[in-house]
């Protein structure tokens, strides 16, 4: 189990568009951590959207981590997410998972963020919609 507790600086991208025309953008973040045996809770705080502090949870495990930030909405969260979420009073729960990078010295991942559902036809077929993205995680 690795401790992690402490600053943490780091950067997520966000992948719009299709296959054959994608549009990467990136965006830098940092987080505090406390930990609490294997399981660690915290704060998010974006620093190129400068929206309110989330709150994250999560856990490590040998030289796996796995957290979920729960983002509180706003205007300029769904304009650079590009989506519509029907219910405003929901928070955005994105879900990080990643792996310990010795090289580096720093947890890279992938994350991803449920953002709606949608009915398909008339068989109750249901098409859900992400976003998703990498990260990687460096100490201060």
């Amino acid at each position: 189990m690795k401790k992690i507790g402490g600053f943490w600086s780091g950067q997520y991208s966000i992948y719009h568009g299709t296959e054959e025309d994608s549009d990467i953008q990136y965006f830098s973040f940092q987080m505090k951590i406390k930990m609490d045996d294997d399981s660690f809770t915290g704060e998010f705080m974006d620093q190129t959207i400068k929206s309110e502090k989330s709150e994250i949870s999560g856990f490590v495990q040998d030289d796996f981590i796995s957290f979920v930030r729960n983002a509180p909405q706003n205007k300029e969260f769904r304009e650079f997410l590009n989506f519509d979420m029907k219910d405003e009073n929901k928070p955005l729960e994105f879900i990080f998972n990643g792996n310990w990078d010795s090289k580096d010295n720093s947890f890279v991942g992938v994350w991803e963020l449920e953002i709606g559902e949608e009915s398909q036809g008339y068989q109750e077929k249901f098409i859900t919609e992400y976003r998703t993205g990498a990260w990687y995680l460096l100490r201060e």
